[in-house]
């Protein structure tokens, strides 16, 4: 993203719609603590598609 990174975004968010899910893709997940305090869920690059449909699933962003 050119304007922001991640984190901001998800800050951005939080702050209008508090309710919305947000999920983390990234390579260096476990080295970022405030994604994992800002979003619902994270998922570490590289993924398969059956893993971020699971995880869509759980957030409630794709019918199962």
């Amino acid at each position: 993203m050119p304007r922001m990174g991640g984190i901001e975004m998800a800050r951005a968010v939080r702050a209008s719609r508090p309710k919305m899910p947000i999920l983390f893709l990234s390579g260096d997940i476990d080295r970022n603590p405030e994604a994992r305090k800002l979003g619902n869920a994270c998922l570490n690059k590289p993924y398969r598609e059956p893993e971020l449909a699971d995880r869509l699933r759980d957030l409630g962003a794709i019918g199962g």
